[in-house]
């Protein structure tokens, strides 16, 4: 009788002075490693049975909670259909997931429709509901943000499941880190292949409304380019519709990011202003998000004509020929008291305005916190 069937009411009620137990010592799932158990305990105390684990270790993206009757597929049976159908204690209750893992005290709790898990984790208390769904698992719960990174201060939402044969999906919302705001969305599927999961196309990261500083943007989506692996190289495409720093409204754009290997904290960037139209850098995450775009130009005149389609450029004026060099240093977007500097150069510029022409212009600007100067 597991831990997920109904529990069986006793016809005649124990002897309060009958005292009884039993236990094992370790336990596994042979098909799924990661799912074990050590230090089981069934007390028969005063009447009652009580339940304690020293370790159970879950993984919901393996074992199965039904079938069995395939070649091979017994093998991989959760524990949790062997456990017997009453509340357990848990000393350490690790639950994996791709590239998760909640690790801590639980209390696992009995009900006749599902399984709920109680951690109590350093970060606070997360709470999960456990479902057996054709043959595979459902869950649904909430989790303190820092158990999955530091800076997350507020609770994350989880629904999702996995069945054999299909793809793991993953339904998690909550709130950006300080100094952004605003609420996100993550929709993830990954199918487990031979070198590990692999996202699927329709994997992505959705934020509605995201603002920092006096920047903000409209419907930025992640989503991945190509085949992207949960180890190893990747690509990914950020974009959003519209936006506004101060009171200028800004175009939609679109970023490409990319990372080699398992090192996922840097990358290469190139933001797509419009067709022909691209700047290029480097990113890197520690403690921080530091940008950097090296100076590079872009054609004056489709650079104006970008400008064009979202600012009020001045009637008659535009530039003929010439190369705008452009380059960025920012050592922290996420502190808003860490400079960001932003320097463009025209070369070789002509410029025309009605009637007037002007050959071989040049200029330079230096923008850095805010504030301007001309050279």
């Amino acid at each position: 009788m597991g831990l997920l069937s109904p529990a069986v009411t006793q016809a005649l009620p124990l002897p309060e002075w009958l005292h009884v137990q039993a236990t094992l010592t370790r336990a596994q799932v042979p098909a799924c490693p990661k799912e074990q158990a050590e230090g089981l305990a069934l007390t028969l105390n005063e009447g009652r049975i009580e339940g304690r684990l020293e370790r159970l270790s879950l993984d919901l993206s393996c074992s199965r909670s039904g079938g069995g009757t395939a070649e091979g597929e017994g093998d991989a049976l959760s524990l949790l259909l062997t456990l017997p159908a009453i509340d357990f204690h848990v000393d350490r209750l690790t639950l994996h997931l791709p590239k998760a893992v909640v690790t801590g005290a639980a209390e696992l709790r009995h009900n006749e429709q599902y399984l709920e898990i109680v951690w109590h984790t350093n970060a606070g208390e997360a709470r999960m509901e456990l479902r057996p769904e054709q043959h595979g698992w459902r869950w649904q719960g909430e989790l303190p943000g820092a158990l999955i990174a530091p800076s997350l201060h507020h609770p994350l939402t989880l629904d999702g499941g996995w069945q054999p044969g299909k793809p793991l999906r993953l339904l998690a919302e909550g709130e950006l880190p300080a100094p952004l705001t605003g609420a996100w969305q993550l929709q993830l599927a990954a199918v487990q292949g031979e070198h590990g999961w692999q996202l699927q196309p329709d994997s992505r990261l959705k934020v509605a409304r995201l603002r920092w500083k006096q920047l903000e943007l409209n419907r930025l989506e992640l989503t991945p380019v190509g085949d992207v692996m949960l180890e190893g190289p990747w690509r990914a495409r950020l974009s959003w519709q519209q936006g506004r720093w101060q009171q200028q409204a800004l175009p939609g754009a679109a970023l490409l990011l990319s990372g080699a290997g398992s090192d996922r904290r840097q990358g290469a960037v190139a933001l797509e202003l419009d067709r022909g139209l691209q700047l290029k850098g480097d990113w890197h995450y520690d403690r921080g998000l530091a940008l950097t775009v090296p100076p590079q130009s872009l054609p004056a005149t489709g650079v104006w004509q970008w400008l064009g389609g979202w600012l009020a450029l001045p009637v008659g004026l535009a530039p003929e020929a010439g190369k705008l060099l452009l380059s960025l240093q920012a050592t922290n977007l996420l502190d808003a008291g860490r400079p960001i500097a932003f320097e463009a150069e025209l070369e070789e510029g002509r410029l025309s305005y009605r009637d007037m022409r002007a050959e071989q212009v040049g200029r330079q600007f230096q923008v850095e916190m805010g504030q301007t100067r001309a050279a």
